[in-house]
């Protein structure tokens, strides 16, 4: 997930009863998922220009002759709306340069301007620390000589060559396979073109896997990260095999389960068989649940926000009693929709509320 950074793209300056403006094309926080995370472009005034040479006391009819002060002021009002979003320390514009920071903005040289002819320069991102996995590559500005197979000028990301003009911005996502990430810029003797200008931000490595398959009679469940609290955005997948035929039951005491409550257990929970389970249980409290397939699933989610101490079972696979012993032949679960499951449910999973230290949950799906 990017990290919560300004993106933006200045798509052109324009003039307007003796001011530069520039237009910004997203304000706000970019976010996962976010297709609308800002307003509407709006013109915002840079800065107020009373320069003699100009005729700019009534709106620009004639085009301006000086060139060069119109140059100037461009690369000016680039370079303040560039340093005004992103820290000054963050900004890169040379050709030769290392960084190890979380987040970078490289610029090619001379920007805002064209880049010049035959230059080979070369970006090393170093790895911060173990914590980071990965680098995304967003490029709010690509712009750079068209050629065939990018044989001119282009960028050469870990082997992948990028070149021509992109208004909406191109994203690369590249893993360290090492200790940095080389990124190359080069440019022929031909005609050159704006260049670009992208913000380099270094994401967190994805925790490790949570899923268990458990297969032992009696064994411990617990919530990823326990005894701490569990994480945010965590899903866990678990898979309960039958010990042997002569199992009926799944038995798990409590030991702990503190997990956020909702009354439909819709934020974080923890989900056996179709049963979902979040709140507050006491300590040896007991769920007691049909063990009819050969496997049983459960799971824990947890969202975006708001993190527990979690839970902790003992688990134990109950066996028949010898007049209930079945075979392989009859491990036929019920239709969860037919009258007969609904029916059965309260019989087959037995619990008990917690009235001294809370509520708990249980939520099925059918």
């Amino acid at each position: 997930m990017f990290k919560q950074v300004f993106w933006f793209v200045v798509l052109s300056l324009t003039w307007s009863y003796g001011c530069l403006y520039y237009i910004n094309v997203t304000e706000g926080l970019a976010m996962n998922g976010d297709a609308d995370n800002g307003s509407d472009p709006v013109l915002i005034p840079v800065f107020d220009i009373h320069d003699p040479d100009l005729n700019i006391s009534s709106p620009l009819v004639e085009p301006v002759n000086n060139t060069s002060v119109m140059s100037d002021l461009y690369s000016q009002a680039v370079d303040q709306v560039t340093t005004s979003i992103y820290p000054e320390e963050s900004l890169i514009s040379e050709c030769q340069v290392s960084t190890k920071n979380e987040l970078t903005v490289i610029k090619s040289p001379s920007f805002p301007n064209n880049y010049r002819s035959n230059m080979d320069c070369q970006y090393t991102v170093f790895r911060n620390s173990s914590r980071w996995c990965s680098v995304t590559f967003l490029f709010n500005v690509l712009d750079l000589e068209v050629s065939v197979g990018c044989s001119k000028d282009y960028i050469d990301l870990v082997g992948e060559k990028l070149c021509g003009y992109n208004p909406s911005g191109v994203t690369r996502i590249i893993q360290f396979q090492d200790s940095k990430i080389v990124m190359k810029f080069h440019s022929d003797e031909e005609r050159s073109g704006l260049g670009f200008l992208l913000t380099a931000v270094q994401e967190e490595c994805p925790p490790p896997s949570c899923d268990k398959k458990l297969t032992d009679s009696n064994f411990k469940l617990s919530s990823p990260n326990f005894p701490s609290n569990y994480e945010n955005r965590r899903i866990c997948d678990y898979v309960i095999v039958k010990k042997s035929t002569h199992v009926c039951k799944l038995r798990l005491q409590v030991t702990l389960f503190d997990v956020e409550y909702d009354d439909r257990c819709e934020a974080d929970f923890f989900e056996l068989d179709g049963e979902k389970f979040c709140g507050i249980m006491s300590e040896g409290q007991i769920v007691e649940m049909n063990f009819p397939n050969n496997e049983m699933s459960g799971r824990f989610r947890s969202d975006y926000a708001t993190s527990r101490a979690g839970f902790l079972f003992d688990v134990t696979q109950v066996e028949c009693p010898s007049e209930q012993l079945v075979t392989d032949e009859s491990y036929v679960k019920p239709n969860n929709n037919s009258v007969e499951a609904r029916e059965m449910t309260p019989q087959n999973t037995k619990t008990t509320q917690d009235t001294k230290h809370g509520t708990y949950s249980t939520a099925n799906e059918n």
